[in-house]
């Protein structure tokens, strides 16, 4: 038998709906596959295609043939033969995970929402839940456990952590809403180099540069620069540390400066084009700075966090709290309906903080980096908990395998669901892109996405072709709009490897705020109570003030913003009144 006929026919793909048609090639030993997100339905070499295992390869994901009637693959991508040859049976030793209702579902992705079938194939037997990955999702041995053993743990969300809170089921038993989103396609880095060089191509075009790299030799006129918005602390407590101001060793971006800049997506999750016919609004991106404290041995904040015995961690969550809820109040500011949030700072910046503090060996596992990680989420937590006029879309990540992001995930949603925060203000997106979404929801109302910013280069080296995962610098490959700002603040120029923002002089703590201006975008003072400001995180055994007891947004005791255009219209170099929060 042509082994080819185990997979000839047509097959239903869960991420869209749409078919993907695999036929015989044009060699004796090749396939030709017609998918939905890949182009160019190139010939694929059947010894690539199907493993000696039985295991199946495609475009870097793994998968198996089950009941000759579908593949699974891993990130919960499904095909399902719906015409064709049938392909062999084969046997497997366990199943996908199913829905808490206990039938498997096959969810159809639109970009904000979707609708479920039931699974033809869910009565397949399977296999006890200890000998699949995908079934022991909700009953993974959790590391918080272990953190509310250690020595001096009293936090009661800790004590009763049994297992991971990643899957949906869990997060909505937690009285959180929660959408689940589809896996993706990981674009090849092939592809991605090129998106990357398009967006430098566009770039340059747009303003007017002989070639990407040439410095500026005027203004550039870009879309939507009055609405370019620098949002400054102005209170005493920002200014006690001269590391956190603009200017300071090569600073550009304060600690508890945002930054709003207009974008628009070009590229969609897959890193494809969006098409002439799709209406995308404009929103803003807010750049802000997450206090680095992990990265590296040499990490920028450790040393003004510590003390002779290791990390401050009191500290350190009090002042990432300030940061964030400057985020809040910009985006009150610029009257945002929606705000695209993601674990801020808790990726690379708290990744080797062992290297900065024993105490933390272990990485994501070790106790103290639970505690501190669970921390955070309860000072972001508390913060939210305050009332805003705009609904918060978490976009949280979970793997299964345990490691970072499934740690993160359970202690944002141990954190937000205990908190007291109205359940309309905030969603869940568990799998989201945030650009994509951000993209999506600026159609229904005014959006912002927050970005963890870099404080030396805005965009970062999106550039070049490292950080191929960080969010800093594919939100800039993904959009020209944001990059062709970025270049323009950058005072970029390529005169170097490295090229970086040319402050008017050494220390020019006004760069940044002079570019705005020069550019049409104005700036805008936030200024909290000294009370609020000295101390942000507090509270009884809580990891944040207050009582704890949320309101919806946009309540008696809310500020009702004006709108994007009505704040910004007309704003171009004047400095606005300071924003506050009483």
């Amino acid at each position: 038998m042509d082994p080819r006929d185990l997979l000839l026919g047509t097959w239903d793909y869960n991420k869209t709906g749409r078919a993907i048609t695999v036929q015989k090639g044009p060699g004796t030993n090749s396939l030709t596959i017609a998918h939905p997100l890949v182009r160019g339905g190139a010939p694929c070499e059947i010894k690539d295609f199907i493993r000696s295992d039985d295991t199946v390869q495609y475009e870097g994901f793994s998968g198996r043939l089950v009941d000759g009637s579908e593949i699974w693959w891993d990130r919960g991508v499904t095909w399902t033969k719906i015409s064709g040859e049938p392909a062999d049976r084969v046997r497997v030793a366990a199943a996908r995970p199913r829905s808490s209702s206990g039938v498997r579902t096959h969810s159809r992705a639109d970009g904000c929402g979707h609708s479920s079938r039931p699974d033809p194939t869910a009565g397949v037997a399977r296999a006890p839940a200890a000998s699949n990955p995908g079934l022991a999702f909700s009953s993974r041995p959790n590391p918080i456990v272990s953190a509310a053993r250690a020595p001096g743990a009293s936090n009661p969300e800790l004590a009763s952590a049994a297992h991971l809170l990643i899957t949906e089921a869990d997060i909505a038993s937690r009285g959180l809403e929660v959408e689940q989103f589809q896996a993706r396609l990981e674009p090849e880095d092939k592809h991605r180099n090129q998106v990357r060089e398009g967006t430098k191509i566009k770039v340059a075009k747009e303003l007017r540069l002989g070639r990407w790299g040439d410095r500026l030799s005027e203004v550039p006129r870009i879309h939507h620069a009055d609405r370019l918005t620098l949002f400054q602390d102005q209170s005493s407590y920002a200014h006690q540390s001269p590391a956190a101001l603009s200017g300071y060793n090569s600073t550009v971006l304060g600690r508890y400066e945002v930054l709003a800049v207009p974008c628009r997506a070009d590229l969609d999750s897959q890193w494809h084009m969006y098409g002439a016919a799709d209406r995308r609004s404009p929103f803003f991106v807010l750049h802000a700075v997450a206090l680095n404290v992990g990265e590296s041995a040499h990490a920028h904040d450790f040393n003004e966090y510590s003390t002779s015995t290791g990390l401050n961690a009191g500290k350190y969550v009090r002042d990432m709290g300030r940061i964030f809820e400057n985020v809040l109040m910009a985006a009150e500011s610029l009257g945002i309906a929606h705000l695209v949030f993601f674990p801020f700072g808790m990726g690379a910046f708290m990744r080797n903080l062992e290297l900065c503090d024993s105490q933390y060996a272990g990485g994501a596992h070790n106790s103290k980096n639970v505690q501190l990680r669970l921390n955070l989420c309860q000072c972001f937590a508390a913060c939210l908990a305050k009332r805003w006029p705009f609904i918060v879309y978490l976009c949280l990540t979970a793997s299964g395998d345990g490691g970072e992001a499934d740690i993160n995930t359970d202690c944002f949603v141990r954190a937000f669901s205990s908190a007291g925060i109205h359940r309309a203000a905030l969603k869940v997106c568990l799998g989201a892109d945030s650009l994509e979404l951000a993209q999506e929801l600026a159609m229904s109302g005014q959006t912002a996405l927050v970005n963890g910013a870099n404080r030396a280069l805005i965009g970062n080296h999106w550039f070049s072709g490292g950080a191929r995962r960080a969010i800093d610098e594919n939100l800039h490959r993904r959009s020209w709009l944001l990059s062709a700002f970025a270049y323009a603040l950058n005072d970029f120029s390529s005169t170097s490897s490295r090229p970086a923002l040319r402050p008017a002089g050494p220390g020019d703590a006004d760069a940044l705020a002079n570019r705005v201006r020069q550019l049409g975008g104005k700036l805008m003072p936030l200024r909290l109570h000294e009370a609020d400001a000295s101390h942000r995180v507090g509270g009884k055994g809580t990891a944040g003030g207050g009582d704890g007891k949320g309101a919806p947004p946009g309540g008696s005791a809310s500020r009702h913003p004006p709108t994007m255009t009505s704040s910004l219209k007309g704003a171009g170099r004047s400095v606005a009144g300071p924003v506050s929060r009483h």
